[in-house]
C-alpha cells in the first residue's frame, strides 16, 4: 500500500465537505482516525460499554447521532470523538468524507476521515467506551472474512484479536480497503 498515494486519492475522490443540516433525525457521523506508527498505518476503534442501551459491546469508530446544536455532521463527529475519547481533532485535519452507510436500525452514518500526527492519546469515557483499540490497518484488512451465517446479521466481518468488527463499521473499513486496492 502506498500511504501517500492512498491519502491523496481519498482527499481527491472524497473531499471533506460540510453541509448544514436542518433536521438530523436518523443521521449520525463517525470519525475515522488514521495515523502512522513505526511507518505502519493504524486506525482508532473503540469497544462500546456493555452498559449502553444502544449497540453495547460493539466495536466502532468514535461518533454518534447528530444533535440540532451541531449544525453539520462534521461537528457531530468531532464533538462525539471529544466526548468518547477525550481527543480534540481539528476540522483542518479532516480531509475526506466517505459515502454514507446505513445501519440495521435505519441510521444513516456519514464517515469523515482525519489524519492524526503524532499517534493519538485517547482517554476513554468509561460511561461510553470500554476499550480503545489501535489496530494496524493492513492486518485488519487481512482479517476479512465472509460469513454465510452470522449473528447479528452481516455478510462479512473483520477481526482484531477477539473483537469481531461487523455492520456499518465493517462496511466503512471495506470502503477504505477498496480505495487502497485501486491505488
Amino acid at each position: 500500500m502506498n500511504w501517500d498515494g492512498w491519502i491523496e486519492r481519498l482527499r481527491t475522490d472524497f473531499p471533506a465537505r460540510r453541509e448544514l443540516m436542518g433536521t438530523g433525525s436518523g443521521q449520525a457521523a463517525v470519525l475515522v482516525i488514521l495515523y502512522l506508527q513505526d511507518t505502519l498505518p493504524h486506525i482508532v476503534l473503540m469497544k462500546r460499554s456493555e452498559a449502553l442501551r444502544s449497540h453495547p459491546g460493539e466495536i466502532g469508530f468514535p461518533g454518534g447521532l447528530f444533535e440540532q446544536g451541531d449544525g453539520d455532521l462534521l461537528t457531530t463527529a468531532l464533538r462525539e470523538t471529544g466526548e468518547e475519547l477525550d481527543l480534540a481533532v481539528s476540522p483542518e485535519d479532516v480531509f475526506a468524507r466517505l459515502p454514507g452507510v446505513r445501519t440495521l436500525s435505519g441510521i444513516n452514518v456519514t464517515p469523515f476521515v482525519a489524519l492524526h500526527d503524532p499517534p493519538p492519546q485517547c482517554t476513554p469515557n468509561p460511561e461510553e467506551v470500554e476499550e480503545v483499540l489501535h489496530p494496524p490497518l493492513l492486518s485488519l484488512w487481512q482479517s476479512f472474512r465472509e460469513e454465510a451465517v452470522a449473528h447479528p446479521p452481516s455478510d462479512f466481518a473483520y477481526w482484531f484479536g477477539p473483537h469481531r468488527i461487523w455492520g456499518a463499521t465493517a462496511r466503512i473499513l471495506r470502503q477504505l480497503n477498496e480505495v487502497a486496492r485501486n491505488d
